[in-house]
């Protein structure tokens, strides 16, 4: 998908290949799926205009308290995980904690679970 940015807004949402030239002032970005038209583009990241960072702060704090307790498990001297394994859920779930503190919060991405295996 791709969004056609004006003045930080998404002002429409095409597939990758019905974009067309438009003024240097606008721009197509790459974009996910769910947004929407009118959503805010800060350069990196969209957001939606109509949901307060409140309503946000509250849903990221519940999902980040529901990802440190699933992972628990991780951390407890008995685990079957490797050391790197360990090592790599010790810094997701550290990055959980620090997630409120990262510039943007909460217009940011949610950081991405390790990929063990």
């Amino acid at each position: 998908m791709k969004c056609l940015i004006v003045e930080g807004v998404v002002a429409q949402i095409e597939e990758d290949g019905d974009v067309f030239e438009v003024h240097p002032s606008f721009v197509w970005v790459d974009c996910p799926a769910h947004i929407h038209t009118g959503w805010e583009f800060n350069g990196e990241t969209f957001y939606d205009p109509n949901v307060t960072f409140e309503a946000l702060d509250v849903k990221f704090r519940t999902y980040r308290m529901e990802q440190l307790e699933a992972t628990d498990w991780t951390q407890v001297s008995d685990c079957t995980l490797g050391h790197s394994d360990v090592q790599m859920w010790k810094a997701y779930r550290q990055s959980l904690r620090d997630f409120p503190s990262t510039d943007g919060y909460p217009f940011t991405e949610f950081p991405e679970p390790p990929q063990v295996g």
